[in-house]
């Protein structure tokens, strides 16, 4: 059996790969003696490119490599969200994501295209198929000539009840990465990997409240770097039991997912009513008919884009009349608030209690114009382009049907 999907050449790009379940994929149905599974056969999917992509509640059962990822596109690679997958009985690797180097290339592509805000939560790992030293759950290494940024790695359980079983070696990690200004926090890691957790090339980031048990290696190879040290690295509260583990073992994917942003006060109702009713609407351009977006359902702080409406929850907007003449915007995915940032891109970000995140209403026949308290500037779609998965920005108000907007 091949790959289940292949996407050579560009790769995939704005598109959803979501509850599906993969099964059976192995050489002659069982994986090879040796431990080598051909990187071009055998798995789930293997994708030359993503961008603006969601993988997320699949099932991975008895298959050589479940998500194999090069980076290798020509274009600039944003927000690619890999959640609530599981995984059992997995021979290689549960997801290897790579850059050029990784993916056959003999020499570094210097000034490539990059990537950002890879999102990797809530995923389970366990029970791998006869695994070896080059079994891992997550391998996040360098998936961009430069590396990529803004990758984050959250409470996912990576959990092998095996005992040693040549997973001490150099090789053989729980969590494999490599990006710049990545945080790794609230996952779970046990059994004999080598290395709980490796970072590489990962200058500015932060390694933090995770858990750890029974790594091969003991305390020495519970979190460390894989093949050179990175510049202002913080490595701070993390639970390790290098030589056993205890009876309660936390399950982050068990758990409720923890909210995107602290709880907001919500104002009590005023006395004084804005122009629309609080509540959940869409935000439709009047020029070109897309609405507001959270990309690829991130819970970080990005730049909203316009897409074609399809009853997403990321594309569903909360308001709520502050009694002063101005709305709060909360994404109902993401709990992230619609912000001017002062650059002129319009973004998603936890609450900051400033007039950057307050807009008003301005009634343009049945449209709107939303603006910025803080900014003076509008809601604008740039340059009246009608494609979608275009970054979004605010610009001085010109009357134009691009910073019009229709709330439904």
């Amino acid at each position: 059996m091949g790959n289940a999907i292949f996407a050579g050449g560009g790769g995939i790009r704005s598109s959803k790969i979501s509850g599906n379940t993969f099964k059976n994929l192995l050489v002659d149905g069982s994986p090879e003696p040796n431990g080598n599974i051909d990187a071009g056969n055998n798995q789930a999917m293997h994708l030359y490119g993503v961008d603006s992509t969601s993988i997320d509640h699949n099932t991975f059962d008895h298959i050589g490599e479940a998500i194999g990822i090069c980076f290798t596109n020509t274009y600039e690679s944003n927000n690619v969200y890999i959640g609530y997958n599981t995984f059992t009985n997995i021979h290689r690797m549960g997801m290897e994501i790579q850059g050029p180097m990784g993916c056959g290339r003999s020499k570094p592509v210097l000034n490539g295209p990059d990537t950002h805000n890879i999102v990797i939560e809530y995923n389970s790992f366990t029970n791998p198929l006869d695994p070896y030293w080059w079994t891992y759950p997550i391998s996040l290494a360098n998936p961009a000539p430069s590396g990529g940024s803004g990758a984050i790695v959250r409470y996912n359980y990576l959990v092998s009840a095996l005992p040693k079983y040549g997973m001490n070696g150099p090789n053989g990690y729980g969590i494999e990465s490599g990006s710049s200004n990545m945080q790794i926090y609230g996952n779970t890691v046990v059994g004999p990997w080598g290395t709980g957790i490796t970072y590489d090339g990962s200058p500015n980031s932060t390694i933090h409240d995770n858990f750890l048990c029974g790594i091969a290696q003991g305390a020495k190879a519970g979190i460390r770097w894989e093949t050179r040290e990175s510049a202002n690295v913080s490595i701070k509260n993390n639970e390790m039991h290098p030589n056993g583990c205890p009876a309660q073992i936390p399950n982050p994917t068990k758990l409720t997912p923890e909210p995107a942003s602290p709880p907001v006060s919500k104002p009590d109702p005023a006395p004084i009513s804005g122009p629309i009713a609080n509540g959940d609407y869409t935000i439709a351009n009047v020029y070109n008919g897309l609405v507001l977006d959270d990309p690829a359902f991130s819970v970080s702080s990005l730049q909203i884009i316009q897409w074609p409406t399809n009853g997403g929850e990321n594309q569903k907007w909360q308001f709520v009349f502050d009694g002063a003449g101005y709305y709060t915007i909360e994404n109902a995915y993401s709990g992230l608030y619609l912000t001017d940032d002062g650059a002129g891109k319009l973004i998603q970000a936890l609450p900051s209690n400033n007039g950057s995140q307050l807009w008003s209403l301005k009634r343009s026949g049945s449209n709107y114009i939303l603006q910025n308290k803080l900014t003076g500037k509008v809601i604008d779609a740039p340059n009246f382009d009608r494609s979608p998965n275009v970054g979004i920005v605010t610009w001085a108000a010109n009357g134009g049907q691009n910073q019009l907007w229709a709330i439904k």
